[in-house]
């Protein structure tokens, strides 16, 4: 009886020094906001802050006033809108001092629990990620891309606190990664576009996107066994309706391994599937012309030519296509050269002009259509120049500013 008795004194002392170590201004701040008043709660909390800066239960408090704050002031500006009335935030920081507030409790006590209705620290921090994501959306607006990055980067990391969890929504994931490899690219930070391209493929995400910005980071790495992983994700996790860009990355993928006789099956199947897109019928034969398969570029895009015989696009491959034999030729005349093979670099010389003849009219007609592409403008002044063609008005200007400018 007497061991009974002491225990029971026991717990009730702990309970007291418990509670003792709780500031009676947490229990006011949270009165305050039961009742709706952000404000005397927020001055409330701001009093007992100060003095209280190593108790878990204070921060925790602060960071649940401040997003009830944020919230209420984000409710207020909205209604204000709809009456033609402009609400101008007290303290703007507030959803990022929740944020920061919610961390620090749980750093200072991980077990540190929520008064009745308030969040505790890591739902506090899911909580917060969608207030951090629209600033992140509206910084962006705005073209200020690292405050944009800052934000995204805060949206992920609190949103980040989901996994395992029956809320975690790889969706949402995926985009907000994304979001962050496409600002990491903008402010080159390489080493963040990598990382977080990477993490938004690992979301299994259905958005082509991850996978073949991966791709390319792969591709320029020489890393061909990764190229053909994103490849075979994108194929796998992406709806047959989103994969329309991964035909040219297949087609690149092929010839980069130098698999000619794959790339083009695929390109047999990508035309029987897009026929009439004169579009993926340019960017295919823009890929055969990449890797020397110049006949069939070339009846490829006769074909598509006779429906759309003034496209840009389609002009353009066919001229590039005959340029390209151009330049094959004329390393093989210059290594001849070398050789002292004389005669045979006659020859080539011959094949060269006879190639810039076959390429001059359709890159002078992709002229005509679109004068402002850089690539075609020094491709017909060279032509110009080596046929003894004369060069449109205009155009060296243009290709001196290109100079200029590089």
């Amino acid at each position: 009886m007497k061991k009974k008795l002491i225990l029971t004194i026991l717990a009730l002392f702990i309970a007291e020094i418990t509670w003792a170590q709780i500031p009676v201004c947490i229990t006011d701040a949270w009165n305050y906001l039961r009742n709706n008043s952000y404000i005397p709660a927020k001055k409330k909390i701001d009093e007992c802050f100060p003095a209280n800066k190593q108790n878990a239960d204070v921060w925790l408090m602060r960071a649940n006033v401040y997003y009830f704050f944020y919230d209420w002031e984000t409710q207020r500006i909205a209604k204000d809108k709809e009456q033609g009335k402009v609400y101008v935030r007290r303290y703007a920081d507030a959803i990022d001092t929740a944020n920061k507030s919610f961390a620090m409790a749980l750093a200072l006590n991980k077990d540190v629990k929520p008064q009745s209705g308030m969040y505790s620290p890591v739902e506090g921090q899911i909580a917060c990620g969608k207030s951090m994501y629209d600033l992140g959306e509206q910084a962006r607006n705005e073209k200020k891309y690292e405050v944009a990055y800052n934000y995204f980067a805060i949206a992920a990391k609190d949103w980040e606190l989901t996994k395992n969890t029956k809320s975690y929504d790889p969706k949402l994931m995926g985009i907000v990664y994304l979001d962050l490899a496409e600002l990491a690219n903008l402010l080159k930070q390489n080493a963040d576009y990598k990382k977080y391209t990477n993490a938004a493929v690992a979301t299994n995400t259905d958005d082509p996107t991850p996978y073949l910005w991966m791709y390319d980071i792969y591709r320029q790495a020489n890393d061909t066994a990764n190229c053909a992983k994103m490849i075979n994700l994108c194929l796998k996790n992406v709806p047959a309706e989103k994969q329309m860009n991964v035909n040219g990355y297949r087609l690149d993928y092929y010839g980069l391994v130098g698999d000619i006789a794959k790339m083009t099956e695929v390109v047999d199947s990508i035309i029987l599937q897009y026929s009439d897109n004169v579009g993926i019928i340019s960017m295919v034969a823009g890929h055969l012309v990449n890797h020397r398969q110049y006949e069939k570029a070339e009846a490829l895009l006769n074909k598509a030519l006779e429906k759309a015989p003034d496209n840009f696009d389609l002009n353009y491959q066919m001229g590039f296509r005959f340029y390209s034999e151009f330049l094959d030729h004329k390393e093989a005349g210059e290594k001849l050269l070398n050789e002292n093979k004389i005669s045979e670099v006659r020859a080539e010389q011959l094949i060269q002009k006879e190639c810039m003849e076959k390429a001059y009219p359709w890159i002078s007609k992709a002229y005509k259509i679109k004068s402002d592409d850089i690539q075609t403008n020094r491709m017909l002044y060279q032509m110009s120049l080596m046929l003894g063609e004369e060069v449109p008005a205009g155009l060296k200007e243009k290709i001196d500013s290109y100079i200029i400018e590089k």
